[in-house]
């Protein structure tokens, strides 16, 4: 497990097109690659959570931290998952809220 700063949360419900879908979006704070000096500082990334129920755990706590002005950290487990076809995608699997610091 890695240790991030969450910066976002969003939840995905609904259906589309007869398609039912359901999801949690994590947004990150991550250090972009300077090693080939031509990008330097941080990136948000989106990492997904396949249910928005946990949008519903997440939310007080990421509110609780803002109204505290403190950041709102994760450990974070992910992992690398077949698509087919030889590619891969990045899937969390376990996702463990960490008390508010400072």
């Amino acid at each position: 497990m890695s240790k991030y700063l969450v910066t976002g949360i969003k939840m995905s419900k609904g259906e589309f097109e007869g398609k039912a879908y359901d999801s949690t979006t994590l947004f990150v704070d991550l250090r972009l690659d300077e090693s080939k000096g031509t990008q330097v500082g941080r990136s948000t990334a989106e990492f997904k959570w396949p249910n928005s129920e946990m949008f519903h755990t997440l939310k007080p706590l990421f509110e609780a931290a803002r109204k505290a002005n403190k950041p709102f950290y994760c450990e974070i487990e992910r992992e690398e998952v077949s698509i087919g076809k030889g590619q891969t995608r990045m899937e969390i699997s376990s996702i463990q809220p960490l008390p508010l610091q400072g």
